[in-house]
């Protein structure tokens, strides 16, 4: 692996190879051009030098995804018994939210045996759930996917910081029910495109009490469980809402699927704006600065 010193990188340059900080931290995938952002970062750290196994290129090639695809590999190989099992949790996903609009007190019997199971295979497989959440092409219901994905998320992060099994299955049932209280909102109003009125704005902040209220009260699961549905949109320096909480004043549970739900609706496709590859998302995440998460969270 070669070395390149910080002082002679420039922004726009790119290489064939991912480029790291100290031979395993990756800065740049392959093909990703360097910032002057991400320069001033390896500056402000006194970082000295990078690492990388490729030759600097002008341009990045062809995507490669045609009739075939990142999906349909997917499909094939090792991949195919996980692709499956995440089909068929957002299928479940999907039937219960049916179930949940048709029924005043729906039974979560199979949801949280599914939920339970699919614990085990993101702890075991957590790289290629990941890499399901990023895929556009595989067409499952976009609300019952945007769930799971927040899951898988959520739960990357709180197995990497060591939480006991107790508490990632609640941050498993956060991330998959914290956004219930949207059902409550008109769908136009989710789907507006430009400025919100005030009376909007609030309409659609309801959606964090509404989604404990459901969670705790209607469909009985945990305090803890409720909590996360309160609070995901806290933020760490007290601007969030319902109750401006910050820093550490919002259960780590919350904080940990603040970031998942933020990571996922960047990439999403969404109908005001274009969807954003996992990169750039992740990039945006680091510019934070402490206003929205929690900066340890994001460092996992």
């Amino acid at each position: 692996m070669k070395t390149i010193k910080v002082e002679e990188l420039k922004s726009g340059l790119m290489f064939n190879k991912p480029v790291y900080v100290d031979g395993e931290n990756i800065l740049l995938p392959a093909h990703i051009p360097l910032r002057d952002k991400d320069i001033e970062r390896l500056k402000k750290w006194n970082i000295k030098s990078v690492q990388t196994d490729g030759e600097a290129v002008t341009e990045a090639p062809g995507s490669g995804v045609g009739s075939g695809g990142v999906a349909d590999a997917l499909r094939k190989g090792p991949n195919a018994a996980l692709l499956a099992k995440y089909v068929d949790m957002v299928k479940t996903v999907h039937a219960w939210y049916k179930n949940l609009e048709s029924h005043a007190r729906p039974q979560t019997g199979e949801l949280n045996a599914k939920t339970d199971e699919f614990i085990q295979i993101v702890e075991d497989h957590p790289a290629q759930l990941i890499a399901f959440t990023l895929q556009k092409r595989l067409k499952q219901p976009s609300r019952a996917m945007s769930s799971v994905n927040c899951m898988i998320l959520s739960l990357v992060i709180g197995v990497n910081l060591k939480l006991p099994r107790h508490r990632l299955n609640q941050l498993a049932f956060g991330g998959l029910l914290h956004d219930l209280g949207m059902t409550k909102v008109p769908a136009a109003l989710l789907e507006k495109q430009g400025d919100l009125t005030p009376e909007e704005a609030e309409q659609i902040h309801m959606h964090a009490t509404s989604s404990y209220s459901m969670i705790v009260k209607k469909l009985g699961y945990p305090e803890e469980v409720g909590q996360i549905g309160l609070q995901h949109h806290e933020r760490w320096d007290g601007k969030g809402y319902p109750s401006g909480l910050a820093g550490k004043g919002i259960s780590l549970a919350a904080r940990i699927v603040s970031v998942a739900d933020a990571f996922e609706a960047m990439v999403r496709d969404r109908p005001y704006r274009n969807s954003m590859i996992g990169y750039q998302a992740m990039r945006q995440l680091l510019n934070d600065n402490s206003r929205r998460f929690d900066s340890e969270i994001l460092q996992v």
